[in-house]
């Protein structure tokens, strides 16, 4: 029985081609719920190593610090977790920086949402609603997570940065960060973002030159081939005072929004006008268009947008 030698602490994937009923006997765990972590640098290969599967030791939920992986919920690939709990019987992959490292599991206060007020996560779904894949904005600069699957052709979604890919990564709210997705197969995806402050952050796709201000849409869905290219996607930090971004349209659905104040003109790709509005704060263009490339102006600004 493979069953008869469990290591307390540590975790095990285990697949059956049906449902069955597993049965545990032994003694409760009653250990202080340190799990030691193994290290080694004779794994040559820097984005395997220091990985460990470890489990929940306690017959109750517990609470780790430390940021990690859990199975998704269709049970064929990891994704980072979005709370600190682990449940009964449920193993979770972490992260060995160093030697002699150990995780602690605690069953004492949860702390349920550990870092939702500092961050954006941002979940990938396949066309059947099921989330395949995740990634974390975070700004916290203490907790990150570099980019771990279990299957090197899983479609993912990371962020790259200094050379690493993460799955959890550190940022400031200004400036620029890379969004990367990977497509195993082509299928309709989408992408559904959840953070305390949307304000003035916007979803850039440099494949259908869309700009979607997510403090309007958390959601947006699009195909994806694997022969896209991986940086298809960028995340836009601004303050909304910076008069010198451009970001100021995107379509929702089969509207155009635009956020401003002045005369919007839009141009066909033969600089031809074909709108002309006056816009006064957050307002739908009122002329429909046809699928297309189209020159918005709004004062000063300019801006690409691709009708769908």
């Amino acid at each position: 029985n493979p069953f008869n030698a469990l290591v307390s602490g540590q975790g095990y994937l285990y697949a059956n081609s049906q449902d069955v009923e597993l049965t545990f006997i032994g003694t409760p765990y009653s250990g202080n719920g340190q799990v030691s972590l193994s290290y080694s640098t004779a794994n040559l290969d820097t984005r395997m190593r220091g990985w460990n599967l470890v489990g929940n030791p306690f017959g109750v939920t517990a609470t780790i610090e430390n940021p990690f992986y859990r199975m998704n919920n269709a049970h064929n690939e990891i994704i980072p977790a979005v709370d600190n709990n682990v449940a009964p019987m449920e193993g979770v992959f972490v992260q060995a920086t160093g030697l002699n490292q150990t995780v602690t599991f605690s069953t004492g206060a949860k702390n349920e949402t550990a870092g939702v007020e500092n961050r954006i996560v941002i979940n990938l779904s396949n066309n059947k609603g099921t989330v395949i894949d995740r990634a974390i904005v975070s700004f916290d600069e203490g907790r990150t997570l570099p980019k771990f699957q279990i299957r090197d052709n899983s479609t993912k979604l990371y962020i790259p940065k200094d050379g690493v890919d993460y799955a959890i990564a550190f940022a400031y709210r200004i400036g620029e960060l890379p969004l990367n997705f990977k497509a195993q197969e082509t299928g309709v995806y989408t992408l559904n973002f959840n953070g305390d402050n949307m304000t003035a952050v916007s979803l850039v796709d440099m494949i259908e030159g869309a700009i979607i201000d997510l403090s309007v849409n958390d959601t947006y869905t699009f195909i994806g081939t694997s022969a896209d290219r991986a940086d298809r996607f960028k995340l836009v930090f601004s303050s909304p005072n910076d008069s010198n971004i451009d970001i100021f349209a995107y379509q929702t659905g089969n509207d155009i929004v635009v956020s401003g104040e002045g005369e919007l003109q839009a141009f066909d790709v033969m600089g031809r006008m074909v709108i002309s509005q006056h816009i006064n704060g957050v307002q739908t263009v009122t002329q429909p268009l046809q699928t297309g490339v189209y020159i918005f102006r709004l004062n000063e600004k300019s801006q690409k947008i691709v009708v769908r």
